[in-house]
């Protein structure tokens, strides 16, 4: 198992102080960009469809947009008030916007 670990530990896209590489980090910004704007044209499509509330809010979590996606969120609960008590990214949004209530 130390052994395991130690491989793991020493691959450079593993390593815990190896930040991506730029290019990397500027496709999948790009990448969650687009997403975001391709899910706020289908949403004013359907504007009743949570999941993609779900996947935009996502999108917007990872552009560091954490209001936005905790409002993502929260219009998921509105629509489907069960995910109400299992919505942990609405958390973990909520605490990276600021919102500590």
């Amino acid at each position: 198992l130390a052994a395991l670990v130690a491989c793991l530990l020493a691959h450079p896209g593993w390593a815990a102080d190896a930040p991506l590489p730029p290019e990397r980090v500027e496709r999948m910004q790009n990448s969650f960009r687009e997403a975001e704007t391709k899910l706020t044209e289908e949403i004013a499509a359907k504007p009743e469809e949570v999941e993609l509330y779900s996947r935009r809010g996502d999108a917007r979590f990872f552009l560091g947009k954490f209001k936005d996606a905790v409002a993502d969120y929260d219009e998921m609960v509105r629509l489907d008030p069960k995910l109400e008590t299992s919505h942990w990214r609405r958390g973990i949004a909520c605490f990276y916007a600021g919102d500590y209530d």
